[in-house]
């Protein structure tokens, strides 16, 4: 192998470099360590452990960030993996042309400096307007491709059945969910495809609505 050029790797490294990296874009509240989107685009980025080893089939080419903490990382990633921070989420899903051109977008509406409900204390996180702004982008552009929103879809009903109808109207590949089958494990556990869990068991330190979803 080595008389022919190819260098010997993991098998899984090697099934991952064999494979084109789909272009994805990035739309989120704020990026800082062990934020979501630290947690998600992170693997993205640096690999599953987030240590440069191989990681999603993935590439981020554009990013969004609604919010600019102190502690942010986006900016430092950005000039480290080139990939650019748009002003607008429409430039994030419409700017990247050619090989770039994206194929899915990750919506992360999760940390961040946003109201509470006033009975509820239920963080108003704007992941409506973030999904409306890119079915929006999508529609502009006359291209639909799939977009996964972070946690659950709103703090308000009416907003996540707005979601869901205007996925099924436009036939948008939609999926939700939880950010913690990216997490650490510790020990390092790993379930085979198909296996049954008999029980199992969550425990959070914060609110319900962080660690119950």
């Amino acid at each position: 192998m080595a008389a022919a050029g190819i260098t010997a790797v993991g098998g899984g490294d090697a099934v991952a470099a064999a494979r084109r990296k789909l272009p994805i874009a990035a739309v989120v509240t704020e990026y800082r360590t062990n934020s979501h989107a630290d947690v998600i685009v992170g693997k993205v980025l640096e690999g599953w452990r987030q240590d440069g080893k191989s990681g999603p089939d993935l590439k981020l080419v554009s990013m969004f960030t609604d919010q600019v903490p102190e502690r942010d990382l986006s900016r430092g990633l950005s000039r480290k993996h080139g990939f650019p921070i748009a002003k607008t989420i429409e430039q994030a899903i419409l700017q990247p042309r050619g090989e770039d051109r994206i194929e899915g977008v990750l919506s992360i509406g999760e940390h961040g400096n946003y109201p509470h409900t006033p009975k509820t204390r239920q963080h108003m996180y704007p992941r409506r307007r973030f999904f409306d702004a890119i079915v929006a982008a999508m529609q502009k552009s006359g291209r639909i491709v799939p977009i996964f929103s972070d946690k659950h879809l709103s703090w308000k009903f009416s907003d996540g059945l707005h979601m869901v109808n205007t996925a099924r109207k436009l036939k948008i590949p939609f999926m939700a969910g939880s950010s913690l089958p990216t997490c650490w494990r510790y020990p390092a556990l790993t379930l085979e495809r198909g296996v049954e869990i008999e029980e199992a068991m969550a425990v959070g330190y914060g609110g319900l609505e962080a660690y119950g979803f």
